[in-house]
């Protein structure tokens, strides 16, 4: 009974020194999301969402939207929902150098709307050779390089490399051979890397219609594998997938950016009216290489 009146008089004493507090929620911007990268290698596949509000726990897709497709103002095709949020059409794809404008509308908003087209010409990378140790960062890490040579057509040209890694090793202490990938961007230190952290993406507005020779590096220890697949894929998109793609990685960096040294919020780049998202051509292309020890 003690113990009873006890509990008693502690949960009315805690009760005691609570008090109502009234908050101001963060302004919140109800629209559509829309998003959709395009290339000639796939169908157009659309992402209708909505943006979340502070409550909202699971992205809020949208599976009734009214999704239309125009090609140089003429009207292309309605995509059908495939569940999801997602709308697509196996059959519909895209060619480089027409403009498409695409037209969302979601029962309750305005339509929203946004117009792109992939890059209508490609600039060819030339593979040149592979230096080790081509370059220590300040902290004594090397980096290897591969150097490429950039054909590049007088345009405005914006351009993303990638690769995706295969690699085997087998170590001493091991009766078997370990599989490996990896997949991830280059280390550019070239002063035609103004944006991306340092990352393998880039203009052409140092060299726009000339041959430009550049070093992509890595200080992955891959290179020191038995056997090495290197899939080199470069993207070559329009000044709207250009400007997504740098704003994703500033973004993406500032949000796990260091405790004792952070970074400021980074707004990501939309072309979407009425909305927000991306709606932007690219085009790719694969550059194999082997290596061996």
């Amino acid at each position: 009974m003690r113990t009873l009146s006890l509990i008693f008089i502690l949960t009315t004493f805690i009760l005691s020194c609570t008090k109502q507090v009234e908050l101001d929620l963060p302004l919140y911007d109800d629209k559509p999301v829309v998003n959709c990268l395009f290339t000639p290698e796939e169908p157009f596949l659309i992402h209708v969402s909505k943006t979340a509000s502070q409550f909202d726990t699971m992205l809020v897709n949208v599976t009734d939207a009214l999704v239309e497709i125009y090609q140089e103002n003429d009207f292309l095709a309605e995509l059908p929902s495939n569940g999801d949020g997602i709308y697509s059409d196996s059959t519909l794809f895209p060619n480089a150098g027409a403009a498409y404008t695409l037209k969302v509308n979601v029962q309750g908003y305005d339509v929203v709307t946004a117009t792109d087209s992939v890059p209508s010409s490609y600039s060819e990378f030339t593979y040149k050779g592979f230096e080790e140790d081509a370059w220590f960062d300040e902290d004594g890490e090397a980096y290897n390089a591969l150097t490429y040579e950039i054909d590049d057509v007088i345009t405005d040209n914006y351009f993303e490399v990638m690769y995706r890694a295969n690699y085997s090793r087998q170590y001493s202490w091991e009766d078997t051979i370990s599989y490996r990938f990896w997949m991830s961007h280059f280390n550019c230190f070239d002063p035609v890397v103004e944006e991306g952290r340092r990352i393998s993406i880039f203009t052409d507005q140092g060299f726009n219609g000339t041959n430009y020779t550049i070093q992509m590096m890595d200080g992955n220890g891959m290179w020191n594998a038995d056997s090495l697949h290197l899939n080199v894929q470069v993207l070559q998109g329009s000044q709207a997938f250009y400007s997504y793609r740098t704003s994703f990685y500033k973004h993406r960096y500032a949000q796990y950016s260091d405790f004792f040294e952070p970074t400021e919020p980074v707004i990501m780049y939309s072309n979407i009216e009425n909305g927000y998202g991306i709606f932007a051509g690219y085009r790719s292309k694969f550059y194999p290489l082997i290596f061996t020890n």
